[in-house]
């Protein structure tokens, strides 16, 4: 945004491209929408998901055709399926502000094994007794990338409980890991970066927001039906391969920067 102000003064005539998040967040009031929507205006704009592109153009319709989605991509030459046995535990981890812990906990008291909170969050005062929580912060490297990628490959199940918000919440520790082959409970939000390349009970276990039941029933059914628990793991890391890797954001990422150039 501080680039696309130094565009409207003519001190940068570069063409701009500006990955951004939230925009359609609350509040949207009359003064967002004078500066963000100008500022928007001398750029390219480039979301993580297809559940803001909508809310912001009913909100600015003359962004239409600046505005593009592009889904991330994660290295799946980094997360990898791991070799030897798994932990029965339940895997939740992540820190950005939506992550729903409170259903997840609620759910606990319902799930059969252990459920392994790793967040920079802090605790809340009391918790279930199958549930640990753990520090994690990748900004003070608490974990080290491949102590999370042992976390993934060594969990039967990964649940990441998400608030129903427009913005992506949870993609990357998804797509992380389905590229190790382990099956997720994710909530279905109105943020979901690409409905169309996730499958329910296909690559992915969908649960409906703030639905407590419904998240401790997916991930016991998991933990309890190793085959299936598998093949949804099997298939989520062909997925991701499909089009969640970081050469084929790159490819979109250029496509759209290659629209900035041309566009007069």
């Amino acid at each position: 945004m501080a680039l696309a102000t130094w565009r409207a003064a003519g001190l940068v005539r570069r063409p701009l491209v500006g990955i951004v998040a939230g925009l359609v967040n609350n509040p949207w009031r009359r003064a967002r929408k004078l500066t963000t929507v100008r500022l928007l205006l001398r750029m390219h704009a480039v979301l993580y998901g297809v559940g803001e592109l909508q809310p912001l153009l009913e909100r600015a319709p003359r962004l239409a055709g600046r505005v593009h989605v592009n889904a991330f991509g994660v290295d799946t030459e980094f997360w990898t399926p791991g070799e030897g046995g798994r932990s029965d535990y339940v895997l939740s981890i992540g820190n950005d502000g939506h992550r729903d812990w409170e259903t997840l906990l609620d759910a606990a008291h319902d799930i059969p094994t252990a459920v392994r909170v790793y967040t920079r969050r802090p605790a809340p005062p009391a918790l279930p007794p199958n549930v640990t929580w753990h520090d994690a912060d990748w900004h003070r490297r608490v974990l080290s990338d491949e102590e999370v990628r042992e976390l993934f490959r060594r969990a039967a199940v990964v649940a990441v409980p998400v608030k129903d918000v427009p913005q992506p919440s949870g993609q990357s520790v998804t797509l992380q890991a389905m590229a190790c082959g382990r099956p997720v409970v994710l909530t279905r939000t109105r943020g979901l970066w690409d409905p169309s390349s996730l499958r329910d009970e296909g690559d992915v276990s969908f649960v409906p927001p703030h639905d407590a039941a419904a998240l401790a029933a997916a991930v016991t059914g998991l933990v309890a039906d190793g085959a299936r628990a598998s093949a949804m793991g099997t298939a989520a890391r062909e997925s991701v391969l499909r089009g969640a890797t970081v050469d084929a954001y790159a490819a979109r990422l250029e496509k759209i920067c290659r629209t900035a150039v041309d566009d007069p």
